[in-house]
């Protein structure tokens, strides 16, 4: 009895130990999907892709913020903006990536140079690949 329990609680954590651990590495051509998003001038006029980098369970995007529409560039607009911004790569980042058959959170972060030696972190939009949901939080310091 005790053999077989023994047997069966092994088994067990050999069946799920591996579970759900191990993600497929996003493939490069796929990163460069992304980078190639600053190919188009109107958008890189606003923004630019600086990095993408796969992590172990999520593909993170930074963007650099350089520009709003309009006639201001207050910092308050720059944070309005950074919303329309990192939604619209990770919505762009999810085609992509669904190209290569890859279901991944994504988060894709906007900053900005705010001056010669300050960055400024305005935020991030989350992209939850298990519920297909996208979500905008406001980097608080």
């Amino acid at each position: 009895m005790k053999r077989s329990l023994l047997l069966i609680l092994v088994s067990g954590i050999l069946l799920f130990s591996g579970c759900g651990t191990e993600q497929e590495a996003i493939p490069q051509s796929a990163i460069d999907g992304i980078y190639a998003i600053n190919q188009n001038e109107i958008v890189n006029k606003y923004i630019e892709v600086i990095d993408a980098e796969d992590k172990p369970g999520y593909f993170v995007v930074t963007l650099e913020i350089k520009h709003v529409p309009g006639i201001t560039d207050t910092l308050e607009d720059f944070y309005s903006q950074a919303k329309v911004y990192t939604d619209a790569i990770a919505r762009d980042a999810v085609k992509i990536l669904n190209k290569y058959d890859i279901n991944r959170d994504i988060s894709v972060w906007g900053r900005l140079i705010f001056s010669k030696d300050e960055i400024v972190l305005l935020g991030n939009t989350w992209y939850e690949a298990n519920s297909n949901s996208f979500r905008f939080e406001r980097y608080k310091p």
